[in-house]
């Protein structure tokens, strides 16, 4: 079975793919700038842990909850036409999609939108813009299994 993010990244991208069909792709960061042809696409990428509390038990037996940032990228090309209106309303099929942290599929506890920018990239071709929305997930993991997501106890 796969660690504990990268459950969490292909979790993110499953959903975003499955509920989101105005994209062409769901990349990695790896993957920018986004071709022209996958244009429009989302990039999903772990950012930071940003905390990290140990809940109860013994040490080395404790349970500890995490909070993992998981920043996804919305790209369209700028030159588009109608790119401000649909750049929002395909964010906002993106933070709909992931509203609901049972969508996942995984045992994490909640998922929160904590920010959301503009962005623009340069291509190839020309400009590529979008929103960066940078989500946190709250799940938790045994301390002497930290690479898993475990029901809270």
């Amino acid at each position: 079975m796969a660690d504990a993010l990268t459950q969490i990244e292909d979790a993110f991208r499953a959903r975003i793919k499955a509920a989101v069909p105005g994209l062409k792709r769901v990349l990695t960061p790896e993957e920018l700038p986004v071709k022209d042809a996958h244009l429009p696409a989302a990039v999903v990428g772990l950012g930071n842990e940003l905390i990290h509390d140990y809940l109860v038990g013994e040490p080395g037996d404790r349970i500890i909850e995490r909070h993992q940032q998981v920043d996804v990228i919305v790209v369209l090309d700028e030159g588009r036409e109608d790119f401000k209106a649909a750049s929002r309303a395909l964010t906002n099929q993106v933070r709909a999609a992931l509203a609901d942290p049972r969508a996942l599929g995984i045992e994490v506890e909640d998922v929160r939108l904590v920010s959301s920018q503009p962005q623009t990239f340069q291509s190839e071709k020309g400009s590529q813009g979008g929103f960066l929305l940078a989500f946190l997930v709250q799940y938790v993991s045994p301390e002497n299994d930290p690479a898993t997501i475990s029901p809270r106890q």
